[in-house]
């Protein structure tokens, strides 16, 4: 590169800028040259078309059509639906527990029941047991005091022999 010089030997600033300039570009040059940016760009542009199509994608959705009044509600009615489930069964559970606990409390009370029946039994058959030794004890003697002399048994036996 030739540096302009005047006459008085001084170099003119335009032509020595511009030499800089000229020299910068011709860097600038050799390094695009050396480094292929085609690969990155056509990376860059398909990641951009997939983004693009998925962008597209979303868009189509209902949901972002909806205003967030109407999306509540959409989300609303599934609920209320669920719960109106959940209170059928735990109704019919409710029910069941109720019809169990009334079937145990009238187990109680026949147990109770029986209980008692037995006591009562008991003391009957202990009662008519007693009266029965004592009507024995005391009914042979008064039928056959009532019975002709004639028919009195005798036996080989008598008191006081």
């Amino acid at each position: 590169m030739e540096n302009a010089q005047h006459q008085d030997g001084q170099v003119d600033p335009a032509t020595a800028a511009f030499s800089r300039l000229e020299s910068e570009v011709g860097e600038v040059h050799k390094l695009v040259a050396a480094n292929d940016q085609s690969i990155t760009l056509g990376q860059i542009s398909v990641s951009l078309e997939k983004m693009r199509k998925a962008v597209e994608g979303i868009t189509r959705q209902p949901a972002l059509g909806l205003s967030p009044e109407a999306m509540s509600s959409r989300i609303v009615a599934p609920g209320e639906t669920a719960r109106k489930a959940d209170s059928a069964t735990i109704a019919q559970a409710r029910d069941r527990i109720d019809r169990a606990a009334r079937n145990m409390e009238a187990l109680v009370g026949t147990a109770a029941t029986i209980r008692e029946q037995r006591r009562r039994l008991l003391w009957g058959c202990g009662g008519s047991a007693v009266a029965g030794m004592l009507l024995w004890s005391i009914v042979p003697g008064v039928v056959s005091r009532s019975m002709p002399e004639s028919w009195h048994l005798r036996s080989g036996w008598r008191c006081g022999r």
